[in-house]
Formats: C-alpha cells, sequence, structure tokens
C-alpha cells in the first residue's frame, strides 16, 4: 500500500492503527501486528524477522529488495556486466578476490549496491541471514572486513591425499539413540542414511578461515566442495563428501587432537543457530581389508 519494498515496524503499525488495529484489546497493537506479520512472512508475502538486528524492518517486496541487488554480486561475471560491475572491475584487486577466490570485500558493495546505499546495512544483514555472504572475519565492522560467497566457488579438487594422512568423517544427526550407538567406527556404506544441511559446509568454512586467519594459517585455498588451511601450524583438509553426506578431515600433522577439537567446536557453533538439536561427531572409517 505504501509502495515501499521496505518498512520499518512503526510504520506498519501506524497503518494499521489507521486500518482499524487492534481487533482485540486484549492484545493490544503491537501483539497484533506480530501475529499479522507472522501470518504473512509464513506464506512468502513480505518478509519479518525476530532476530535483534532485524526485527524492526519488514520487507514489503522481498524478491524486489533482496535478489536484485543479490544479482549484482552473485552471477556469472564473465557473462554478465552492468554499469555498476564495470565500475566495480576498477578496483582491481578486490574484484580479482571476487571473481578468483569468491571472496567479497566490503569495499566493493558501495558499488556494486549503488542504486541501494540507504539500504546497504540491512541488505548486508539479509545476505549473511541467508547465507548468501559468509562473514569471513566476523569481529571486524569496518569497511575492511570480506565475506565468502560460497556460490562463487569453483568446482575443483585442491590436492591429492596421501593414504598415510591422519584422516576421519564428520558425521551430523540428531538421533540422540544413533549416537549413543556409535563406536567411533564407520563403513563408508552407511554413511548415506545421513543428512548435512545445504549451506553446512560454506558456512563452516567461512568460519573455519576466519579463526585461521587469526592464528596467522598459510593462505587457504577453497573450492565448493574442498578447503585447504590451517590452525596455525596445523595444515588440514576438509572434504564435503555430498554422496555420503558427511564431511571428511585429513590432518597433515602427526597431532590431530588441536584440529578436530576446534573444527567440532566451529561447527557445533554453525549448526546450534540453524539446527540446534543437530550434533556432529567423528567416526574412522571401517577398514575393510
Amino acid at each position: 500500500q505504501s509502495g515501499k519494498d521496505v518498512l520499518k515496524l512503526s510504520e506498519v503499525e501506524e497503518i494499521a492503527a489507521k486500518s482499524g488495529m487492534p481487533m482485540s484489546k486484549r492484545l493490544g497493537l503491537t501483539r497484533e501486528v506480530e501475529g499479522m506479520l507472522d501470518y504473512f512472512h509464513n506464506l512468502g508475502r513480505l518478509m519479518h524477522h525476530k532476530e535483534k538486528t532485524l526485527r524492526d524492518y519488514v520487507i514489503a517486496r522481498p524478491t524486489d529488495f533482496i535478489i536484485r541487488p543479490a544479482t549484482q554480486v552473485v552471477c556469472e561475471h564473465d557473462l554478465h556486466k552492468t554499469a555498476q560491475q564495470l565500475e566495480a572491475r576498477k578496483m582491481i584487486n578486490e574484484w580479482k578476490s571476487l571473481t578468483m577466490s569468491a571472496v567479497l570485500s566490503r569495499r566493493l558493495l558501495p558499488v556494486l549496491w549503488k542504486d541501494y546505499l540507504q539500504q546497504m546495512d540491512l541488505l548486508e544483514l539479509l545476505c549473511v541471514k541467508f547465507g548468501i555472504f559468509i562473514p569471513l572475519k566476523p569481529q571486524e565492522t569496518d569497511v575492511s572486513m570480506s565475506f565468502l560467497v560460497p556460490t562463487l566457488l569453483r568446482e575443483q579438487q585442491l590436492s591429492n591425499v596421501d593414504n598415510q594422512a591422519l584422516s576421519c568423517f564428520l558425521l551430523f544427526s540428531s538421533d540422540a539413540e544413533f549416537l549413543r550407538e556409535q563406536k567411533g567406527v564407520v563403513a563408508r556404506s552407511d554413511l548415506t542414511s545421513r543428512f548435512v544441511p545445504n549451506s553446512l559446509f560454506a558456512s563452516v568454512i567461512g568460519q573455519a578461515i576466519a579463526w585461521s586467519q587469526s592464528t596467522g594459517g598459510m593462505q587457504h585455498k577453497v573450492s565448493k566442495t574442498e578447503a585447504t588451511l590451517a590452525f596455525g601450524k596445523h595444515r588440514f583438509l576438509l572434504q564435503d563428501l555430498r554422496a555420503e553426506k558427511c564431511f571428511k578431515l585429513v590432518i597433515f600433522v602427526q597431532n590431530p587432537k588441536n584440529v578436530l577439537l576446534r573444527l567440532l567446536k566451529i561447527i557445533q557453533t554453525v549448526i546450534d543457530r540453524c539446527m540446534p538439536r543437530l550434533r556432529c561427531f567423528a567416526c574412522l572409517e571401517e577398514r575393510t581389508d
């Protein structure tokens, strides 16, 4: 009715009051408006989230508001060349980082989102919420912050794995009985019955890169399904085994404890945000020879 893509919650309450709400004096205007927003949010007609950073905004036209600016970042950059993208190409280092390494510098956003400067902070929050951007250094808030853009990662094998390297599977389950039954060893043929959320690997990699940077780890290499990282001097490879529905961790140092414990902590922190009942645990592969 207002013609805006985004309204403040206070604006929605004002419109609701002019339209005859609340219908129930017991509920009052605020609770009735929240119930209405929940209803239309669940129908997909608008977007309203309860997080502290987002609850004051009502996205009246989610597709127009999010998809158009997001596609300035997430697209086939060799094929699409908008005016904003042509301008962004002048920032040579940042553009190369985006197109070659799928790492978006916040410095690019005012250029790519030139038409959305007033809503840029909100757009960034939403892109992070939906996993379009994965913060690489969540503690930073200034212009130097960067994001991993999972959709732009390339399909490629990063390295050949030595059969003598230490490795284990990282499995996921919300089944308490299954977790109790595990003896720390699993047959590869039994892995396909497990479950992994689609965006989990990218989110874990984003947090792992941030930790690697904080410990002075080596330069990372990342593809859609693999990441070579280091926590300090402890180098490792993490693979997303999509067919087996689990992760595989390969550690290239003799003492795997530090890497495994830190990575399990990172993974649990990530899944606690989206699927609190899900748990991650490590298992060795059962040998058949």
